[in-house]
């Protein structure tokens, strides 16, 4: 584009997908060689660096593998070497790594299994590492561009270390097609193998979301604190990431197009019927937790497989793709009118009639990323089931139940799957 007139001159290259694109990174120029940028594409199955010229010319791909760069950090002062954090190591971690801009050789910085959090300071001379792990809550340490270190900044304490945590274990099990998945699994305290306990799904499983981490407490997710509560409590709690989820390479990812909930729901099953089998599950006490996308895979699974399913809580959930925003609904199904299929088999409208545990529906009614219109709808097609609906709303709440309303929403959700089990 012209910096004057904002008139495109002239179209550098195309990134091209069979199935869709995401959003792309912008380029990152370096400052030693303002002719010449980094770009991220997945065009070979994994999101990887690319170097060119200002003109378009692709000079070279600088990364490959079956890995993923996750975040491009910047180049060094000199613009021969260039910062990048990826999942080299496992898709459950996050590594900084330097490569080589002439040689294409790489090294990694940061060293021990978990997550790295990494901040380029001073042009690429020092950066600085906040890890975690299972059980390392934050420690930020100083180091130079060598990966040297210099000096610890914090090493925080462990704030619940007054408190009776269960076991967290970061585990493989084997999707419905064979595909490896990475859950986690909080275990009571002392639990007894002997005793069979009631399993808790908490599942979300939607595009650009990983839940399993190796990082403290086993993920990053906003719940984990009242899920590691859970567990104190006598639950066994599961997390899947299922296909369809993020880091695992473009297939893995795209596995879903064009039918959201068919693979993550198989997946999800397959991992609640292979820990089962370890036998210290109770199967008539198995329950189903999950916000937004994992609403709507909370519905889903209460609804397509109620066999399994003792209860469940969908919060916030997309009950039809149809009425959920464009942008993000076309580019993994498609317009209504080109999948009409994909659309009716993923609507949980269809499915009430086959409701057969108890379900909590929860929604504020100023939702306006899944608009209160879903839960409507949900009501409404329960009425004409004859199905029974326990349903909360949070006046003037929007996506997120926040303040006063989230120890509400807690306390609430806590007593009635207490109520169930």
């Amino acid at each position: 584009y012209d910096a004057q007139s904002g008139k495109p001159l002239r179209t550098l290259f195309r990134e091209q997908e069979a199935k869709y694109l995401d959003p792309q990174t912008g380029p990152l120029f370096l400052n030693q060689k303002p002719d010449r940028f980094l770009w991220l594409s997945r065009r070979d199955g994994w999101n990887h660096i690319y170097l060119y010229e200002r003109n378009g010319e692709l000079l070279k791909q600088l990364t490959s593998g079956p890995w993923e760069v996750t975040e491009l950090h910047g180049a060094d002062a000199g613009g021969t070497r260039v910062y990048f954090s990826a999942t080299r190591e496992s898709p459950l971690n996050r590594d900084l790594y330097a490569a080589d801009l002439e040689s294409g050789e790489l090294r990694r910085l940061t060293v021990g299994g978990g997550t790295h959090r990494v901040t380029l300071v001073g042009d690429g001379a020092y950066f600085v590492d906040i890890f975690s792990d299972l059980h390392t809550p934050a420690q930020s340490d100083l180091f130079d561009a060598a990966g040297r270190k210099l000096r610890t900044l914090l090493h925080a304490p462990n704030p619940l270390r007054e408190y009776r945590l269960g076991e967290v274990k970061l585990m493989p099990l084997s999707a419905e097609d064979g595909t490896r998945l990475y859950a986690r699994v909080i275990f009571p305290p002392g639990m007894n193998v002997n005793y069979r306990y009631p399993l808790l799904l908490y599942v979300y499983g939607g595009p650009h979301s990983q839940q399993v981490r190796n990082t403290w407490l086993g993920g990053n997710s906003s719940w984990m604190l009242w899920l590691h509560y859970l567990a104190a409590q006598g639950y066994i709690v599961l997390t899947v990431d299922n296909r369809g989820t993020d880091f695992r390479g473009r297939d893995f990812e795209q596995a879903t197009f064009r039918q959201l909930g068919r693979v993550e729901i198989a997946d999800q099953l397959a991992a609640v019927a292979e820990l089962r089998a370890a036998g210290y599950i109770d199967s008539s006490r198995i329950g189903v937790v999950g916000w937004s996308y994992g609403g709507f895979m909370a519905a889903s699974l209460m609804l397509r497989a109620p066999e399994v399913f003792t209860a469940g809580i969908a919060g916030a959930p997309v009950t039809d793709w149809r009425y959920y925003e464009t942008v993000y609904t076309e580019r993994y199904m498609d317009t209504p009118e080109a999948n009409p299929e994909g659309y009716a088999q993923s609507s949980t409208l269809n499915y009430l009639p086959q409701l057969q545990g108890d379900l909590l529906l929860i929604h504020g009614t100023s939702d306006d990323i899944v608009m209160w219109q879903h839960s409507i709808l949900f009501m409404e097609a329960a009425l004409k089931a004859g199905k029974q609906v326990d349903y909360l709303i949070y006046p003037g709440h929007q996506h997120s139940i926040k303040g006063k309303g989230r120890g509400h929403l807690l306390e609430k959700m806590t007593g009635w799957l207490e109520a169930q089990f």
